[in-house]
């Protein structure tokens, strides 16, 4: 869920909330473990802010936060440790029409000093 607020002419805020809950025979999908199931579950609240930089160009900064629980069922045995991730989602869009964005975006771990890139992705969109 989330909602788009205007503020000014160039910039939009957004906050919202998502969520998933999962499960699984393992982490990894080529050696999975008889008898043992994931269950996943996360809430991640998010504050992004999108400023129009030019006629085309859109960039947005976005931190959110993870909460959530992931680990073994009670029927094996194991712990289920709690999650607690804060990133930082940084994006550019090329928005070519009203109907056609090319958008390129980098995630950052602000939770681990070791690590800050989390990955990234591009994306194709074409409404239609």
């Amino acid at each position: 869920f989330s909602a788009r607020v205007p503020y000014g002419e160039r910039d939009e805020f957004e906050p919202g909330l998502s969520g998933f809950v999962r499960s699984a025979q393992a982490d990894d999908p080529f050696s999975p473990l008889r008898g043992v199931s994931y269950k996943r579950w996360e809430l991640q609240p998010q504050l992004r802010w999108r400023r129009r930089m030019s006629k085309t160009l859109v960039g947005e900064l976005g931190p959110f936060v993870s909460l959530g629980q992931h680990g073994l069922s009670r029927s094996a045995g194991a712990q289920q440790p709690t999650l607690a991730e804060a990133k930082l989602n940084t994006a550019l869009e090329a928005h070519w029409s009203k109907s056609a964005l090319i958008g390129f975006n980098l995630t950052w771990d602000l939770d681990t000093p070791g690590k800050p890139f989390d990955g990234g992705n591009i994306r194709a969109m074409f409404l239609f």
